[in-house]
């Protein structure tokens, strides 16, 4: 009889939609894949409309069994019912670290899950207005600590698409095995389906009222001039490169309407892999989905802003420094010929050294580049537990 897997995860659309591949591999390999949902806010995956995206693209199998647990013994029910390969991609946070209890005092195989690419990123703290959450974040490492060394969390498997986490845990005392995968971004290409040059597509990090922002202390930024001086940028870049231009926004942006009336492209969301395959030109800001622009060998220009606060321009600087493409200020004045400068830059760096490393430590980490990363997991767990 084969094992259950059950992924632990929120219960918005959002992470059912990043979650998608995974989903129907474990399906297609176990008959059934269970979920738990953790914490309150939960809509069904299969609802009408996620926030632009039609119910046709976000179809899920019949396998799937969403379970939302409501306390401790309700947990050790299900989990004495399936004994399930728990598979977390949730980090370790406070709030689940009973389930990682549970699962280790039950005996199930606990393994993580970490191919979304992190590139080692610091997110930089406003100390003036954060001095009891760095306090809250110290007491919590130090508990965390202390449940590992007791062995109450520990890891059996870690699935990771970064090189340098990789070499950071590869003599870990609390993971058992490290295994390279690809990049989730590695779910998402469509067979079939040919890649053009038809867009310039930009995309979003939602950098003004970002949650990563607000969190360590920072004021948000008012939206309105970022937005115009971006608008301005993206029509003359349009213009230059002789394309239309295509905004992808942020997947959690709540607000899509407000931005639609802010720019005059076409703006989109839950489109990004559709678009960048369709890209001539990729401009980014600091978001993780521009590894989608490097997984089609896309030229990608960063874009940074000035006048945005230090949060933004210290992650602005390590983007720079690990991936190395051209960048442009849309806050200041830009010419003709500074796109069309920036541009064939960009080109150049598409066959750089820089580009071709980042590739292969965060998007191919496993050396197979015609695999899905969830292809990759599944079948791991299948070799493992079967």
């Amino acid at each position: 009889m084969k094992r259950s897997v059950c992924i632990i995860g929120p219960g918005s659309h959002f992470s059912f939609l990043i979650r998608q591949g995974l989903i129907h591999e474990v399906v297609k390999h176990y008959g059934r894949c269970l979920y738990i949902v953790v914490g309150n806010k939960y809509s069904h995956p299969n609802s009408s409309v996620f926030m632009g995206i039609e119910q046709k693209e976000l179809r899920f199998p019949k396998g799937l069994k969403v379970l939302t647990p409501t306390n401790l013994v309700s947990l050790i029910k299900i989990i004495l019912k399936y004994r399930p390969i728990i598979v977390s991609d949730f980090g370790l946070k406070p709030r689940i670290w009973y389930i990682y209890i549970v699962a280790r005092l039950l005996s199930c195989p606990i393994v993580y899950n970490s191919s979304i690419p992190r590139a080692p990123f610091g997110l930089l703290w406003n100390i003036n207005k954060t001095e009891s959450r760095l306090r809250k974040k110290k007491i919590e490492t130090y508990f965390l600590w202390s449940l590992r060394m007791m062995g109450l969390i520990s890891v059996d498997i870690l699935f990771t698409a970064s090189e340098i986490e990789r070499k950071k845990h590869v003599n870990s005392q609390w993971i058992n095995h490290v295994v390279p995968v690809n990049a989730l971004q590695t779910d998402e290409r469509p067979e079939g389906r040919s890649v053009s040059e038809k867009y310039v597509v930009y995309l979003d990090a939602a950098e003004p009222n970002h949650g990563d922002n607000k969190g360590r202390g920072w004021e948000e930024v008012d939206p309105r001039q970022h937005y115009m001086n971006l608008n301005k940028l993206l029509e003359l870049v349009s213009s230059v490169i002789g394309k239309e231009y295509v905004i992808c926004l942020h997947p959690k942006r709540p607000d899509m309407e407000l931005y639609k009336d802010k720019m005059s492209g076409r703006v989109t969301i839950g489109k990004t892999p559709h678009y960048v395959r369709q890209a001539a030109l990729v401009l980014f800001s600091t978001t993780s989905a521009f590894n989608a622009g490097v997984m089609y060998d896309k030229p990608l220009i960063q874009i940074n802003d000035s006048t945005l606060n230090p949060f933004w321009k210290d992650l602005n600087r390590q983007y720079t420094e690990i991936f190395g493409c051209p960048s442009i200020d849309c806050s200041s004045l830009c010419t003709t010929d500074a796109i069309l400068a920036a541009y064939k830059s960009a080109l150049v760096h598409r066959t750089g050294n820089a580009y071709r490393n980042y590739a292969k430590n965060y998007i191919f980490l496993s050396g197979n580049q015609e695999m899905s990363s969830s292809t990759q997991i599944v079948e791991h767990l299948v070799e493992f537990y079967g």
